[in-house]
């Protein structure tokens, strides 16, 4: 790609990723956040008083159930995986390195990892 295309991406990225943080604030979680009920797949890159970057690795397979406030993502690998919600339903996904998007928050959630290879995800989320 060139210089011009990933500049837009970013542009993009960053002018979604400033309309996302100033909608307000997380409502209350039930289960432990993902870096706390994770502690071997995430990990906290960077975080302030607002706002926390926070890197999971998904190997095959399936975690422990955890939550997390509102959120940006941007995945950096390919991946095809499941979410499991505590009322027992499921919804699969299949996406692409370098997508990016939002999710509400989640107060009781699993990632089953159903490909053969690990799955890295980077969470922008509201304090």
């Amino acid at each position: 790609m060139n210089n011009r295309g990933s500049r837009a991406i970013h542009v993009v990225f960053y002018g979604a990723f400033a309309s996302f943080v100033t909608a307000g604030p997380a409502i209350a979680q039930v289960e432990p956040p993902n870096f706390v009920a994770l502690r071997d797949t995430c990990k906290v890159a960077a975080e302030d008083d607002q706002y926390r970057i926070v890197e999971c690795l998904y190997k095959p397979g399936k975690t422990k159930y955890f939550s997390t406030p509102r959120k940006m993502f941007f995945w950096l690998t390919d991946c095809s995986f499941r979410l499991h919600f505590a009322d027992g339903h499921t919804t699969d996904y299949n996406v692409v390195a370098r997508q990016a998007g939002s999710d509400p928050p989640f107060d009781s959630v699993s990632v089953e990892n159903l490909g053969k290879s690990d799955c890295r995800v980077v969470h922008f989320q509201v304090k």
